[in-house]
């Protein structure tokens, strides 16, 4: 396969609006972004969109699991795009290696199909785009809320995720739903719905800071690393059966 020229972009943002979020660059050129897409087609959409935000970014392009090794073992980037029809375990792969060198991991779906659910929570992302849905401003939200340690989820998988848990939950009890205190298994659930910390709080009614202590404590009772993992595992055990 013929491998697509790397090419990078520094944008110089425009003054700072202080009622928006910034993202702190791991670099002086900007935040750090590689698109793996084995379509040109998506790749250099994907490109200028991102050439577009008023973040400072540098972007490269790889179309194949090959060439993100090389270019992360030249430089790792701070988040990996994938947006590509390669096979699954390539997919994964591009996912591993993203975890290896500590970046970030935005998964493009086609759609909220229960293919795609499959596909999600196999490579559990940190962010989850569907194709007709992402815009130069969905790619700014997604980068700044991931920034923030958030994950991101579409409000329609994060639907088709729910009812999942629900059709799960009602066929068996969870050996793991002793470990989580009802206010657990009610931010559980409202991660599953997609849900940021603050959100969680205004729909709890309680601090950000109450929220965000009652994430850590999911996570660490679940024993997962991060909030895809906890959503993944509360479908698969059924932890937020209504």
């Amino acid at each position: 396969m013929t491998h697509a020229p790397t090419n990078t972009f520094d944008i110089n943002p425009p003054a700072a609006d202080p009622a928006m979020p910034t993202i702190r660059p791991t670099e002086p050129g900007g935040l750090r972004l590689t698109i793996a897409a084995s379509s040109r087609l998506t790749r250099c959409g994907l490109q200028t969109m991102f050439s577009e935000l008023d973040i400072p970014v540098q972007v490269r392009t790889v179309d194949s699991v090959e060439h993100a090794a090389r270019e992360f073992a030249r430089s790792a980037p701070d988040l990996l795009v994938i947006a590509t029809d390669a096979t699954a375990d390539d997919e994964l792969r591009l996912s591993e290696l993203a975890r290896s060198v500590r970046a970030k991991v935005v998964l493009i779906l086609w759609d909220a199909m229960e293919g795609e659910l499959q596909r999600a929570a196999r490579l559990s992302a940190d962010a989850y785009l569907l194709e007709h849905a992402v815009t130069t401003q969905t790619l700014r939200e997604t980068l700044l809320r991931v920034a923030d340690g958030e994950m991101v989820l579409p409000e329609s998988v994060a639907r088709l995720l729910l009812a999942q848990v629900r059709r799960l939950g009602s066929d068996s009890p969870s050996r793991l739903e002793p470990l989580l205190s009802p206010r657990e298994k009610q931010t559980l659930e409202l991660l599953v719905d997609g849900m940021s910390n603050k959100q969680i709080a205004r729909r709890l009614n309680i601090t950000e800071h109450g929220a965000k202590r009652h994430v850590a404590n999911v996570l660490a009772k679940l024993n997962c690393p991060n909030r895809t993992h906890a959503v993944a595992l509360a479908v698969r055990e059924g932890l937020c059966a209504a």
